[in-house]
């Protein structure tokens, strides 16, 4: 009996940066669900195999409010296939002009690296919790460079 490593995988050289722009929707959750564009520029870490960390910028053009908040999440992602990634990401966000100033931000995310590129296609869903009524769900897509 004995332990059995995989010397196949070096964490070390599989550490990567990765810098991500989106464009999209958010919707803000009332009554009359409004519709408006919503913006993120996101930078990430992979950590560990399986585990990245991100750090980023997200501003919603709600009406009556502008909202920018500024968001730290763990992500955990898998490989699909060579070239497909998917990743569930939670943690805080902070926004200055807000109401309430600390709320949570949870992010699903589909990454597709362009063969022979450090480029990706990605579509993500953010949900905005501000734990009361002014909520978002943010949907939107964009591209990413892997440095």
């Amino acid at each position: 009996m004995g332990l059995t490593f995989d010397n196949n995988v070096n964490l070390a050289s599989s550490r990567k940066n990765h810098v991500n722009f989106y464009y999209g929707t958010a919707i803000l959750n009332s009554i009359s669900d409004p519709k408006s564009w919503a913006g993120e520029f996101r930078y990430d870490y992979d950590l560990a195999k399986y585990i990245k960390l991100s750090a980023n910028i997200l501003t919603e053009n709600l009406s009556p409010e502008r909202r920018t908040g500024k968001g730290a999440q763990v992500f955990a992602y898998t490989h699909l296939t060579d070239n497909l990634t998917a990743a569930l990401g939670v943690g805080p966000e902070y926004i200055s002009n807000a109401k309430r100033r600390l709320n949570a931000l949870i992010t699903m995310n589909i990454d597709y690296v362009i063969p022979n590129t450090s480029f990706s296609i990605q579509a993500l869903w953010n949900r905005v919790s501000t734990f009361g009524n002014r909520d978002t769900d943010d949907f939107m897509a964009g591209i990413g460079y892997t440095f």
